[in-house]
């Protein structure tokens, strides 16, 4: 059985690209991130980073949404991938801020994602602000408040 990383390997030969956009601007990686891939995530960070230089985690669709992100809506394994491929280099807290200024932190508090919450507060490398406050001036526990709590 042939696997969606053999596919994805093969299609640079045929002109396709890891870096292609749909007319959202999202990646390969913003769709794997979405569908929770983690083999395909993986897989693409592995490639190295975008033709920008960026981390391809950091890289955001037409609306400033970045794979970073998606993953911190509550996909803490591939959100652990994404902070384990996070270099000093990386301007996180720069790059991943959406049209809206809303960062990763934000989108975690907003989905009431505590393991994503606990997994971005607990990584000095990301360099996320918990007070940082997005164009309408919220901070994501602004974002949390009034989020019914599963538990």
């Amino acid at each position: 059985m042939i696997s969606i990383c053999e596919i994805i390997s093969v299609e640079p030969q045929k002109g396709l690209s890891l870096w292609d956009t749909d007319n959202g601007g999202a990646t390969p990686l913003h769709w794997a991130t979405q569908c929770g891939s983690a083999k395909v995530v993986r897989y693409i960070l592995q490639a190295g980073k975008s033709p920008h230089g960026l981390a391809p985690f950091l890289v955001a669709d037409k609306d400033g949404v970045t794979p970073m992100h998606i993953a911190a809506c509550g996909n803490g394994k591939i959100l652990q991938m994404f902070i384990d491929a996070t270099s000093a280099a990386d301007d996180v807290f720069g790059l991943a801020q959406d049209k809206r200024g809303r960062g990763p932190l934000h989108y975690a508090a907003s989905k009431a994602s505590v393991e994503s919450v606990r997994l971005i507060l607990d990584s000095p490398i990301l360099g996320l602000p918990v007070d940082a406050k997005d164009s309408c001036g919220l901070t994501p526990l602004m974002c949390a408040v009034g989020i019914p709590f599963a538990q």
